[in-house]
């Protein structure tokens, strides 16, 4: 989230940046669960696959983004990357903690 903050991304910018960068870096427990490891492996190789593209400052990396929420979507969403989501929960939950998240941007969490 930090990087993505230094990035001049916006908040949900970011928060979308970092689920990104966990997804690439490891498969997804809950869709190797429901699917098989290489399922949730072809997850971390989209995810991988729209930031080597430049989400979200290039057409290359939206239109990948674009791609790879449809195919998460697809198949009856068993491709859910919970887990992945479950982490980046926590990680804006030791932001807001922290107070490293500004004040505007707590408050439109809180919306």
């Amino acid at each position: 989230l930090a990087e993505a903050q230094r990035l001049g991304l916006n908040w949900e910018q970011s928060i979308m940046r970092c689920h990104l960068h966990l997804m690439a870096s490891l498969p997804d427990t809950l869709i190797e669960r429901k699917l098989g490891l290489a399922e949730a492996s072809e997850s971390a190789r989209r995810a991988a696959e729209v930031l080597a593209a430049g989400w979200p400052t290039s057409e290359a990396g939206r239109q990948l983004f674009d791609e790879l929420d449809g195919w998460l979507r697809s198949a009856g969403n068993l491709r859910n990357p919970g887990s992945t989501a479950d982490l980046v929960t926590a990680s804006l939950f030791v932001n807001l903690r922290d107070g490293t998240m500004g004040c505007v941007e707590r408050e439109a969490l809180n919306r």
